[in-house]
């Protein structure tokens, strides 16, 4: 019942990407970003609230728990992303990655207590990192120009962040 809806929704995301690339590829060979205006505005208010609000409250943070209490909630909210990772490597033809996948959320669920521990490392499941913008990279899914959106990471229209090794401020 749920690929029913699961499946609509690939077709809506496959559409509106398609339509990104076809725009971004009218003005291949320009030097022009065709975003730069949004980009340049969202770039500002990003920084803004990086500055004044996410970096103190990190900060902050930062000073008044623990770091296993840090590292336990981190390992709480990644545990949570088993889903989106498992079927992103299935999507992408890695079976054996999405089962370590699943064998991963299984221990760390119930031996690690829902998460807040990790003994799956430690028994040699490794963690893998897959997201949809990877998987249409692997289907063969252009990327596009380059987007900053409000409160994320710089990226493209095909995917949600950039390459970290590419960022780049307009």
């Amino acid at each position: 019942m749920r690929l029913r809806r699961f499946v609509p929704l690939l077709a809506i995301v496959l559409a509106l990407s398609g339509a990104m690339v076809a725009r971004a590829d009218e003005g291949a060979g320009s030097e022009r970003d065709p975003l730069e205006g949004f980009n340049r505005k969202m770039f500002w208010f990003n920084d803004k609230v990086d500055v004044y609000v996410l970096a103190p409250v990190a900060s902050g943070w930062e000073k008044v728990s623990p770091r296993c209490v840090r590292t336990s909630i981190s390992h709480f909210f990644g545990n949570l992303r088993f889903p989106i990772v498992a079927v992103n490597d299935l999507l992408q033809g890695k079976v054996k990655a999405s089962a370590s996948d699943v064998g991963r959320f299984g221990v760390n669920t119930t031996v690690g207590v829902l998460g807040f521990f990790d003994p799956a490392s430690h028994w040699g499941l490794i963690e893998h990192h897959e997201d949809f913008g990877q998987t249409l990279g692997v289907w063969g899914v252009p990327t596009g120009p380059y987007l900053v959106l409000p409160l994320l990471a710089p990226s493209d229209p095909r995917d949600r962040r950039a390459s970290r090794s590419t960022t780049r401020s307009p």
